[in-house]
């Protein structure tokens, strides 16, 4: 099922994936299987309804967590996805999608000071926290918060004022805006 859904082929992984939950309804894999198979036909509902069942069977599964996040998303439903991106978070603090989706969730609930705080605590725990803060603000750009990642990348060049990176994305926020 796995690999018909890599190959959009969603409708047969979904029958696949239906054949191995009737032998093994606790296999939290074929769950997550099935929910990225459902998402690719637009069945989100149903997707996170077996997400909700991977991460029950997988609860320490932070990318399964995030899917989570990502579906209660897009089925309006941001108080249910802070929660599954805040999992997603505590279970792996260093996966950089779970921190940017987390706090642009924030900001979608009009949390804004709560989510560039947490988006400089997140950095500041990594190796490369500049690094890590631009990789953030270019999470957010591309997902359509741009002043979100400008904020950002104008603090990672208060950070690291040669940061070319951040420069760049600063620059093209500004011009475009």
């Amino acid at each position: 099922g796995f690999a018909l859904s890599r190959l959009n082929r969603n409708e047969e992984a979904v029958q696949q994936l239906e054949h191995a939950l009737r032998l093994d309804p606790r296999m939290g894999q074929a769950h997550l299987n099935m929910a990225l198979a459902l998402n690719g036909l637009g069945r989100v509902e149903e997707a996170g309804e077996h997400l909700r069942a991977a991460a029950r069977l997988q609860p320490d599964h932070f990318q399964i967590q995030n899917d989570l996040g990502d579906t209660l998303s897009r089925l309006g439903r941001p108080q249910e996805a802070l929660a599954a991106y805040r999992e997603a978070v505590r279970l792996n603090p260093d996966f950089l999608p779970a921190v940017a989706s987390l706090g642009a969730t924030l900001i979608d609930l009009d949390r804004k000071a709560e989510a560039y705080a947490f988006f400089e605590q997140a950095a500041r725990r990594q190796k490369n926290p500049a690094g890590a803060l631009h990789d953030i603000a270019s999470r957010l750009m591309l997902h359509g918060y741009a002043p979100a990642g400008l904020a950002l990348s104008l603090k990672v060049i208060e950070w690291e004022p040669g940061h070319p990176l951040a420069l760049n994305n600063a620059a093209w926020v500004m011009a475009v805006s």
